[in-house]
């Protein structure tokens, strides 16, 4: 009985039995990445200030040869970078837009950007999926041609006893160095791209919801 005793005194010293509190792990935050280079490099054509949560609103319009999208951005108190408004967003900033433009009569601009967003959007359902498997494939080209001219660099300075023709390093430094760009400006309009189809499905997404009955 006694070394019970002893046994349960020393066990109460140590804390068993005892569960140890332990802070939960804190829910990580999911951080919107910032926008594509090629988005934030449109410049603004109207922003406004949203006072009573200090967001700042921003619109673009991406325009290419073949693609035309507005871009609503917004920039939150404290962020180091804008990104990508929501669905809510994108319909509280059109809404504010609009609201200005008529208080200021501007009743043909309005109209005139009402059209083209309804024209875009169409034209932006036919050819952003086309356009982004086309970049693609443009990419998978570039890169095939990096991998090549490197290959060939390579074998004309490291194959022992070959002595390469004049010029010829120059010409396949130059040529790396160009596709090397090429690749760097493709693969930056595909991130825009797909931005803007990130886009689009969210707001087809919000567009189905709102019609189902």
């Amino acid at each position: 009985m006694r070394w019970l005793t002893v046994f349960l005194g020393v066990a109460a010293a140590a804390g068993c039995g005892r569960p140890e509190y332990r802070e939960p792990d804190p829910i990580p935050v999911e951080v919107p990445p910032p926008l594509p280079e090629k988005i934030l490099r449109v410049p603004v054509d109207f922003t406004f200030k949203d006072f009573t949560t200090g967001r700042q609103y921003f619109y673009r319009l991406y325009s290419d040869a073949e693609i035309s999208h507005d871009v609503i951005t917004v920039l939150v108190p404290g962020a180091p970078y804008e990104v990508p408004a929501t669905a809510e967003e994108r319909e509280y900033a059109f809404r504010v837009l609009e609201e200005d433009w008529l208080r200021h009569g501007m009743n043909e601009r309005l109209e005139f950007l009402r059209q083209r967003r309804q024209r875009e959007l169409r034209r932006l359902d036919a050819n952003l999926d086309l356009k982004i498997q086309f970049l693609q494939r443009a990419i998978a080209h570039v890169e095939e041609e990096i991998l090549t001219l490197n290959a060939d660099l390579e074998a004309s300075t490291k194959t022992p006893g070959y002595q390469a023709p004049a010029g010829r390093l120059p010409f396949l430094t130059e040529q790396i160095g160009l596709k090397r760009a090429e690749l760097a400006e493709l693969t930056m309009k595909q991130e825009a791209l797909r931005f803007l189809r990130a886009q689009r499905d969210r707001e087809h997404v919000r567009s189905t919801k709102a019609s189902a009955p």
